[in-house]
């Protein structure tokens, strides 16, 4: 389940492309049609239909093979099939034009993260933090605290976890990711009390407990692994 909302910490906010220096007109008209199929690949992607996103980004990327943006929402769109190896494809070569391209760092440690390489993939989320300029250092933080936490850091886990949770209050996964970290270092009062603020926070439920007491006991037929040990201690975490 935990894995599962690292997922979720790969969607994208639509960018906005511009033309570089003096163009010609072909080259503008070229520019502006790669940007309109990105931008509708981005949506697509952000509605869940991959197939139209890889269908339009594709053409995109056939316009200006050697945009960034549109490099990376490539990799989305295969990370999303489980092709993890054309993904970290695209998000290399991504890093190949701008080192300093944060989601890309943070898309490529999430795949490893999903590949059990946990080290490696805290080396990739603290490359994309260490772009002071970098718009959403709070997923890299919460990722980085997945990490940890799968690693058996719990200190590290927490530490990780709530410097996400300074940068946006209300930031509802670390919440939860604080729950489980906490529950292992034995404060049981501290993994109630995140716990409860997740749930509060959490738009789906809204403070109801039973709600999501339900959901998850639904999740025990079919999680495996580490998302299974996250459902049992959740709910051990509700009783207290």
């Amino acid at each position: 389940m935990m894995l599962r909302r690292v997922l979720m910490m790969t969607f994208l906010a639509v960018l906005f492309l511009g033309c570089v220096g003096q163009q010609t007109r072909p080259d503008e008209d070229k520019q502006r049609e790669a940007d309109y199929n990105y931008k509708m690949g981005i949506s697509s992607l952000n509605e869940g239909n991959i197939k139209m996103a890889y269908v339009q980004l594709h053409k995109a990327y056939e316009l200006d093979p050697n945009n960034k943006d549109i490099l990376n929402g490539l990799g989305i769109v295969f990370m999303q099939i489980g092709e993890f190896d054309k993904a970290l494809r695209y998000f290399k070569r991504v890093l190949e034009l701008d080192s300093r391209y944060s989601e890309a760092y943070n898309n490529i440690g999430v795949i490893l993260l999903q590949s059990g390489r946990f080290n490696e993939a805290i080396e990739a989320f603290k490359g994309a933090l260490s772009n002071p300029l970098y718009q959403y250092p709070e997923r890299a933080y919460y990722n980085l605290g997945n990490a940890y936490y799968r690693m058996g850091r719990y200190e590290d886990a927490i530490r990780s976890f709530e410097g996400s949770v300074r940068l946006m209050p209300d930031f509802v996964m670390s919440y939860y990711g604080l729950a489980l970290a906490l529950n292992k270092k034995g404060d049981y009062g501290g993994a109630s009390t995140m716990l409860n603020m997740a749930i509060s926070l959490d738009q789906k439920y809204k403070g109801n407990r039973d709600a999501y007491k339900r959901d998850l006991q639904k999740q025990l037929t079919t999680a495996k692994g580490g998302d299974l040990s996250d459902i049992y201690d959740y709910l051990e975490i509700l009783n207290y």
